[in-house]
């Protein structure tokens, strides 16, 4: 799908501080995150994490809250809210998610940084979804089908309601950490990281994304490191999981997987703040190969020959 001269990137469906970049305005599609981490017990958010609600139409279709008596009480969310953080939502969209998902945005900004004006729109009806997606209600409903109800479109989140309110309370926070990443990732590169002209590293994107929203605390992290750090053998190379230059590539959940293992590695030899800050600021000014070797010290065809030494060392 390309979207005014930008991409999606994805077709599988999902999971610090400093004035960045301008709001990105890029279209990209993310899986639920992995259910395999439990997430220690954090604060509710205070009410100063709140929301401003805006009307959006909505049809019969969606399993949002059902009556209007229901409708009326979300629509008195308070009215104070992040002054980077707008939403928009359906009337029908419970308080308790979007608490939630407020929250969870500033967590988010509170662990990867600044992203620019960040907006979060949460759909009851498919008809509405996909218009918001700027596709048809068919490819909207096959997405939902596939369990892909969550993406970045011009600059802004944007939810199937009633997918999204049937996952955990864990799964919808790392939800929200893996969309806010790529807010992040977009900000910081100026939009190179999502532009369908240029060659992209999915597996840079995808895995690192996945990887930052598993690694939210240190019990997350040990979490996801004994659940998916492994060798998945039967698991193509890195280098598969690129998005050539006009292509409109869409990969599986392998993606993912493999991905946020090699980003695991990444942290791992060369420390945190390379792969959440300075791969994507130095993708702002040049190739992602090119910003690679300058932020990690080593070509990417030689992190590939070193990653699949590495994967033979783990787990099956």
């Amino acid at each position: 799908m390309s979207l005014l001269g930008l991409s999606a990137v994805g077709a599988y469906a999902w999971n610090s501080t400093v004035e960045r970049n301008p709001a990105p305005q890029v279209s990209f599609e993310d899986p639920l995150p992995s259910t395999a981490a439990t997430p220690e017990t954090r604060p509710a958010p205070s009410s100063s994490s709140t929301v401003t609600p805006t009307s959006v139409a909505v049809g019969p279709t969606g399993t949002c809250l059902e009556s209007a008596e229901s409708a009326g009480a979300a629509r008195e969310a308070p009215s104070e809210r992040p002054p980077w953080l707008t939403l928009h939502f359906s009337p029908r969209v419970s308080t308790a998610s979007l608490v939630l998902i407020s929250g969870a945005a500033s967590e988010a900004r509170e662990a990867f940084g600044e992203a620019g004006a960040v907006g979060v729109h949460v759909y009851c009806d498919i008809e509405e979804y996909a218009a918001g997606l700027r596709i048809s209600s068919e490819e909207a409903s096959r997405r939902i089908g596939e369990r892909r109800f969550a993406s970045i479109l011009l600059s802004d989140i944007r939810i199937y309601g009633p997918s999204y309110e049937r996952q955990t309370t864990a799964d919808r926070r790392r939800i929200i950490y893996h969309e806010y990443f790529h807010a992040v990732q977009h900000s910081l590169s100026r939009n190179r990281s999502a532009r369908g002209d240029l060659e992209r590293p999915v597996w840079l994107i995808e895995g690192s994304a996945k990887f930052f929203e598993s690694s939210m605390t240190q019990r997350e992290l040990e979490a996801f490191r004994r659940s998916e750090v492994r060798r998945w053998a039967a698991l193509p190379e890195l280098s598969t999981f690129i998005d050539g230059a006009g292509s409109d590539a869409e990969f599986g959940p392998e993606v993912y997987r493999l991905g946020s293992v090699a980003s695991d590695y990444l942290v791992t030899k060369y420390g945190r703040d390379r792969l959440q800050h300075d791969f994507w600021a130095a993708l702002a000014t040049t190739d992602w190969r090119s910003a690679f070797l300058q932020v990690f010290g080593i070509s990417v065809d030689e992190f590939y020959a070193d990653f699949e030494t590495y994967r033979t060392t783990l787990r099956p």
